[in-house]
């Protein structure tokens, strides 16, 4: 017996209408689809391609997003067992993802380590946007919302591939690190954006070479930004970092320092704030970072209106596990690393 062939194929954002027809087709021609799951039934994928499935088996896939990398291995291992064992029947296997599956890293785990086992798979595109299906949601046009692949601890070669995929700017965290990747060239096709811890020591590096600054968190931070900005005879754009959980280990104004802390920031003549960037506490609890999101919400409305002239245009909150919730809450940049690039292995 001829052994199956595996395919994961993208389903999209969000929209049916946006399924390519490629994606179609493997669907229709497909003996089983597989379905991910998160531990919570999650089914988005399902009921996008749902036209194109019709009464053919479905295959769950639990692929738990928790951060032990044992548990992970070990997950994937069982989902790439399932999936060998329906290929061992020559059965032809779809494993649909939300967005791009060739940068959904939790299937691509799978995807290698079926490959690696000498059976037959490919990767089909999908449109790859990350915050429209949320935008649409919450009422709002997909095009209000930015996202930042943030690709910390990711070389050149992703920094591109997430560019390729269409990416709208990447996000550092790290001097050193953005640096090096400039050098290689990593961010050519997509602005940079700095959204890590900023040292004054280090703001000549990230100034006139970082499109934006995220986290512009103390009034000395914004007068050293000024200083090499003037140096270099530009404009910098930045955000205010809000602390709005008033975490001792977070830097960033606090809600109440923040009115007089923007309203300073205006006398600097070569910074232009555009914004506030905010960091909740950790929550465990599905929703659990929304009251803070809606909190600094509100701040960027009053300040922009009371003191910018209704002239800000980003707020840039939530990440992977929350960014739904950021955007519901009027985030207009979402700053995502795991969904995009997979979590990260610390040593």
């Amino acid at each position: 017996m001829t052994n199956g062939k595996l395919t994961g194929v993208g389903v999209g954002p969000g929209d049916p209408e946006l399924l390519t027809l490629k994606a179609v087709r493997v669907l229709r021609e497909a003996d089983v689809v597989a379905v991910p799951d998160k531990g919570a039934g999650e089914r988005t994928a399902l009921s996008i391609a749902a036209a194109h499935i019709q009464d053919k088996p479905i295959l769950s896939c639990v692929t738990p997003m928790v951060r032990d990398k044992a548990a992970l291995a070990e997950a994937h291992k069982a989902v790439a067992d399932r999936l060998c064992a329906l290929l061992e029947e020559g059965k032809r296997v779809a494993v649909i993802t939300l967005r791009d599956p060739s940068i959904y890293s939790t299937y691509l785990y799978v995807h290698r380590l079926v490959l690696a086992r000498g059976y037959a798979a490919e990767l089909v595109p999908g449109v790859p946007s990350f915050c429209a299906a949320a935008a649409r949601a919450a009422g709002r046009d997909p095009s209000e919302v930015l996202l930042v692949g943030a690709s910390k601890m990711n070389d050149a070669a992703a920094c591109q591939a997430a560019i390729a995929a269409g990416i709208d700017a990447l996000g550092e965290n790290r001097v050193q690190e953005m640096t090096a990747k400039l050098a290689e060239r990593a961010y050519d096709g997509a602005p940079l954006h700095f959204i890590g811890h900023l040292q004054r020591n280090k703001v000549r590096q990230v100034v006139g070479r970082a499109a934006l600054i995220h986290s512009a968190g103390s009034l000395a931070l914004l007068e050293e930004v000024h200083r090499q900005a003037e140096k270099q005879s530009l404009i910098q754009d930045v955000l205010l970092e809000v602390n709005i959980g008033g975490e001792e280990s977070k830097s960033g104004f606090s809600p109440q320092a923040l009115y007089a802390a923007a309203e300073s920031a205006r006398e600097f003549s070569h910074i232009r704030v555009l914004g506030l960037m905010a960091i909740p506490p950790a929550e465990r609890e599905p929703h659990g970072n929304l009251p803070y999101f809606i909190k600094v919400s509100q701040l960027y409305v009053d300040i922009s209106r009371n003191l910018y002239d209704n002239s800000f245009k980003y707020l840039s909150m939530g990440m992977s596990d929350d960014f739904e919730d950021a955007i519901a809450a009027g985030a207009t940049i979402i700053r995502v690393g795991s969904a995009i690039f997979g979590y990260r292995q610390y040593q």
